[in-house]
């Protein structure tokens, strides 16, 4: 999953760097878009860092018995964190609704919160 989360990433940073993309509605609503992807995801990544246990060997482990990478992890979490900040700024300038700078707002919260308990 988190490869998938850093493809979104990558897109949303080519999209936040892109010189011919303008500040308008359309360039919102994508941005809304990629929060809405990494929205979706975040209940499981809320299980996976509180259902994760130490195996004997020392291997951190989510509650399907995979191993996790605690850095990787991080690392990936806190860039989408700071994308979602980076969204949220652009999508002040495009007079989003409220409810989408909510949804963005919201999305980088919970994404923090879950930094913290991995």
């Amino acid at each position: 999953m988190l490869f998938h989360l850093g493809r979104v990433q990558q897109q949303a940073e080519k999209i936040l760097e892109c010189p011919f993309c303008s500040v308008s509605k359309s360039r919102a609503n994508v941005f809304i878009l990629i929060v809405m992807a990494i929205d979706t995801v975040l209940p499981i990544l809320e299980m996976t860092a509180t259902s994760a246990s130490v195996s004997v060997d020392g291997e951190v482990r989510s509650g399907r018995g995979e191993v996790v990478d605690l850095s990787q992890s991080r690392a990936c979490l806190s860039n989408l964190s700071f994308v979602v900040r980076r969204i949220c700024k652009v999508l002040l300038s495009a007079s989003p609704s409220d409810g989408q700078l909510a949804l963005a707002e919201e999305t980088d919260r919970r994404l923090r919160l879950i930094i913290q308990l991995i």
